[in-house]
């Protein structure tokens, strides 16, 4: 893999972006331009997250950023275009291909909202890898959380009340999204659409609930705290005092009594 040059990146990706409107060209200079930039060893995933199952070019991630950065100004100035590049890279099964797709659809004007999570849906129901819908979740609704939050949370709470379990993920991420954006305040929905699936939650969902829980128990320690002992109250689902153990470190000392006395009643 050669050392990253920025000034021959930068050039390599514009011309790239001259063929944003042939997907099929653009996919075969991707191609050459991640076989220039990638080593094909094994790659693991993230730490602690279970082994891809796509392959994977093992590209730098400022070589997936500056194609970005080049392909943004197209994708606001011909949205139908764009879209049409997003699935033909996502039809590509190997990595990089895809997180270049689930990221070109957060660029994409919220205009095509229904577009938009139409993909958003498609893709995650067969998808397998961690990356990619942490991706999806917040790169690929980034312009739906800003320009269309009415339809985004709807669709939010219509996955989180499926049964399948990638919608659910889906919806959990997407909503921790939402309220890691520094001026969404309106914590009172994340609390009605994280109930949506608390109740039944399997154990599969643990880790996605506990990553919501904790920036709640930061933002609002009281309420979250009313919230889970609510939850505690009405549901024998022992995710919930689960839940409330793992996430005991986020809640100042009052409050972390208050709620270990809840699971040992």
């Amino acid at each position: 893999m050669p050392a990253i040059k920025i000034v021959r990146l930068r050039r390599q990706a514009a011309q790239l972006a001259e063929h944003f409107s042939q997907p099929e060209v653009f996919i075969r200079k991707l191609e050459d331009l991640f076989e220039f930039y990638g080593s094909r060893s094994h790659r693991s995933g993230q730490v602690g997250a279970p082994p891809l199952t796509l392959p994977a070019y093992n590209v730098p991630d400022p070589v997936i950023r500056r194609i970005l950065l080049e392909l943004e100004e197209h994708a606001e100035a011909e949205p139908e275009k764009a879209l049409a590049l997003a699935d033909a890279l996502w039809e590509q099964a190997t990595l990089e291909f895809r997180l270049l797709a689930a990221n070109l659809l957060g660029k994409i004007p919220a205009a095509k909202h229904n577009r938009i999570i139409k993909r958003l849906k498609s893709w995650n129901e067969k998808n397998q890898e961690e990356i990619l819908l942490e991706t999806l979740a917040t790169e690929g609704t980034a312009r739906l959380r800003a320009e269309a939050s009415e339809d985004f949370i709807h669709h939010v709470e219509i996955w989180l009340s499926k049964k399948k379990l990638n919608p659910r993920k889906l919806g959990l991420r997407a909503l921790l999204a939402q309220l890691t954006d520094t001026s969404f305040q309106n914590l009172p929905l994340v609390y009605r659409l994280l109930e949506i699936s608390i109740q039944d939650a399997p154990k599969e969902l643990r880790p996605y609930l506990l990553d919501l829980i904790q920036p709640l128990a930061q933002r609002s320690p009281l309420e979250t705290a009313y919230f889970l002992r609510q939850s505690l109250a009405t549901s024998s689902n022992p995710i919930i005092p689960w839940l409330i153990r793992r996430s005991l470190k986020s809640f100042p000392d009052d409050v972390k009594e208050n709620l270990r006395g809840a699971i040992k009643r």
